[in-house]
């Protein structure tokens, strides 16, 4: 009895889905980080200095420390929209200055 060659095992079917989905978040994560550069975010302006030399397709997470009033924090969720953020604020004026301008971010 022949074996079939014309199948991929699962493991390796899965590392080629996973590759492909992290070259197309990779290019949609490129292209707003350049749609936001053009909206004068600064999170997008240093963001473009790591374009082409490191992976940012599979960000998963961010920490933003002392984000002043989570501007940052928001930029980054704009541009890598699957990403967990995490920002701490050690200002509480500056925490509520946002909060009630997005509650998504409560």
């Amino acid at each position: 009895m022949a074996k079939n060659t014309n199948h991929i095992s699962a493991p390796i079917a899965d590392n080629k889905i996973t590759e492909v989905l992290n070259k197309q978040e990779a290019y949609h994560v490129r292209e707003r980080i350049l749609s936001e550069n053009i909206r004068g975010s600064m999170v997008s302006r240093r963001l473009l200095w790591l374009l082409g030399k490191t992976e940012l397709g599979n960000i998963r997470q961010i920490l933003d420390i002392g984000s002043w009033h989570l501007n940052q924090s928001y930029e980054f969720s704009i541009i890598f929209e699957n990403a967990r953020i995490d920002a701490f604020e050690p200002v509480p004026d500056s925490y509520q200055f946002f909060v009630p301008s997005e509650p998504r971010f409560c």
